[in-house]
């Protein structure tokens, strides 16, 4: 007759009871996931939100001392100046000042398409999977999660994709697989963007579109929202599409501050 050693018998007893702890809580991660499926990141993001806002803080040097902000801060507004006079030359500044003149015509300048909540961003790519972000706004700070997100001077990179009480996770319109209708260049040429990741896009026009690196991509709508530049167009006689590569006109990677749109029944009067 075979018996276990008792050694063996609290082993096999012991991988037992790790084998239905284990099922146990896959069970219940399933169970809490079906039911309750906003748990698990809004959880994490409570755990993971004073660490981003710690890390934030430190990016913009709010444990630096004061002298030392004053001095950059007094840089900083330097620079400021120096951007805004090259922006008003650029293409971008060139494009939206010739919407507004269009505008204008037709008594629509006057006229404020939506508004916008301003959040700082907590993380961006590089910290994150993707072309992402978490932004330190969400629902109780009016925005949707069928509001867009804009960069700087209006540019608009993402919408919100998840939405918290008090925090929102933003897909960038440069992320995989993501798409949008916008218009290329000053003939305003229809296509579809298709998000290739690191800021970048892809789309296709007809051969012969005279589409040009350094030409604007636009949202598409009546107010004319830069969207990217052009900085490549692949051409190959045999396809009646040429390949047009362009990307955001900002860096992602260093991006501090989003817009974000309100809906117009958050809106207040």
């Amino acid at each position: 007759m075979t018996y276990l050693r008792p050694h063996n018998y609290a082993r096999t007893k012991r991988n037992r009871l790790i084998a239905t702890v284990a099922i146990g809580v896959v069970v219940i991660i399933g169970l809490t996931q079906f039911f309750a499926p906003y748990f698990f990141p809004t959880f994490f993001t409570a755990l993971a939100r004073p660490f981003w806002r710690e890390e934030f803080a430190l990016e913009i040097g709010a444990f630096r001392p004061t002298s030392n902000i004053i001095a950059e801060n007094e840089s900083l507004k330097m620079e400021i100046a120096d951007l805004r006079m090259n922006y008003s030359s650029s293409s971008v500044a060139i494009l939206e000042s010739r919407y507004n003149d269009l505008l204008s015509m037709f008594g629509r300048a006057s006229t404020s398409p939506t508004q916008y909540k301003l959040g700082s961003v907590l993380a961006r790519p590089g910290a994150l999977p993707y072309d992402e972000l978490i932004i330190d706004i969400g629902q109780v700070d009016g925005i949707a999660s069928t509001s867009k997100v804009y960069a700087a001077e209006k540019v608009l990179i993402g919408h919100v994709k998840e939405l918290l009480a008090h925090s929102a996770k933003v897909i960038l319109y440069s992320s995989p697989r993501e798409t949008y209708d916008v218009l290329i260049g000053a003939k305003q040429i229809p296509a579809r963007s298709i998000g290739r990741g690191g800021g970048g896009y892809t789309a296709e026009v007809p051969h012969g579109s005279l589409v040009q690196v350094g030409d604007i991509v636009t949202d598409g709508t009546l107010y004319g929202r830069a969207f990217g530049v052009v900085v490549s167009v692949l051409t190959d006689p045999s396809n009646p599409f040429d390949t047009v590569l362009f990307a955001v006109p900002v860096n992602i990677y260093q991006i501090r501050f989003v817009l974000v749109d309100l809906p117009k029944s958050n809106i207040r009067r």
